[in-house]
């Protein structure tokens, strides 16, 4: 493999040959949904229903990694729990999809969970080098104290979500990942001077609504629109679908026939679980 230039597309374009990125995490699962596109492609006349809705699923959580491909090293950093998990959560999608649409899946596509480690691996010891090389690490921080704040919060909150001690995650950070998540923090506090202050629970824990007595019992409330006509339940939607909250989930359908009635949402976990685990602290 060779280093990826600065002049080709994006690693999830079907141009985009076999460069790895300098990062490295996410680059199978890349040529994993760039092999499942190009059968899209050649086989369109084969796409049914079921596997269109696979497609559409695995389009909504591949826009959703588009903030990580955007953002700087140490941001990248700060988002390792995230972004791992939805590249696991994608890759579940992909089998699904391979194995629905009857794709011929090559041996090196196959064993994603292997390459995923082995990539966390590699970008560990990226990091490990770049905090060593002080040129290159003060060119990668921010120098404005807005953006050293927002890192700062973002290094502390990825930490606390997804460490193996918070016990919320279902795939935590590895020990090297958290070495490194921790020291980038320590290393922009001793820069910056700024101090962050507890992270508010709303922040970094997820919400499921759905068991009020739960939350009542824990002094919380859950919050929806107020009914309206049409166009103020619009104009409520499309004022929410741009805010980036952990207690905010993105609606995407609904099916009102059968026994069992169902909503469909982006991915989320339990706040109620993580209060429990954490002396029920109030929001």
């Amino acid at each position: 493999m060779t280093e990826a230039k600065p002049t080709q597309p994006n690693r999830w374009d079907a141009t985009w040959g076999e460069a790895a990125t300098s990062d490295r995490i996410g680059d199978h699962t890349a040529a994993r949904y760039r092999h499942f596109r190009r059968y899209i492609d050649d086989h369109d006349e084969a796409v049914d229903a079921s596997l269109f809705a696979e497609l559409v699923s695995v389009e909504e959580l591949r826009r959703e990694l588009q903030q990580y491909e955007d953002a700087g090293a140490f941001l990248r950093l700060a988002l390792t729990g995230d972004l791992v998990e939805k590249l696991q959560h994608l890759n579940g999608v992909l089998d699904s999809a391979f194995a629905g649409g009857r794709v011929d899946v090559p041996e090196r596509l196959r064993n994603w969970q292997r390459q995923l480690e082995q990539e966390r691996d590699q970008r560990a010891e990226m990091y490990g080098v770049l905090l060593q090389h002080e040129e290159r690490r003060e060119e990668a921080l921010p120098v404005e104290r807005e953006g050293q704040l927002e890192l700062l919060t973002m290094l502390k909150a990825g930490l606390k979500t997804y460490s193996k001690d918070s016990k919320l995650k279902e795939y935590p950070l590895t020990d090297a990942e958290e070495q490194l998540v921790s020291a980038a923090y320590d290393l922009l506090v001793s820069r910056s001077g700024i101090v962050i202050p507890p992270l508010p629970v709303w922040f970094w824990a997820s919400t499921d609504a759905s068991n009020e007595s739960k939350l009542t019992r824990l002094g919380l409330s859950s919050s929806r629109p107020k009914s309206g006509t049409s166009e103020e339940v619009m104009e409520t939607a499309s004022q929410w679908w741009e805010l980036h909250h952990p207690h905010i989930v993105r609606f995407m359908g609904a099916c009102h026939v059968g026994q069992s009635p169902y909503f469909v949402h982006e991915r989320t976990r339990s706040l109620a679980l993580y209060l429990d685990a954490n002396g029920k602290t109030r929001a």
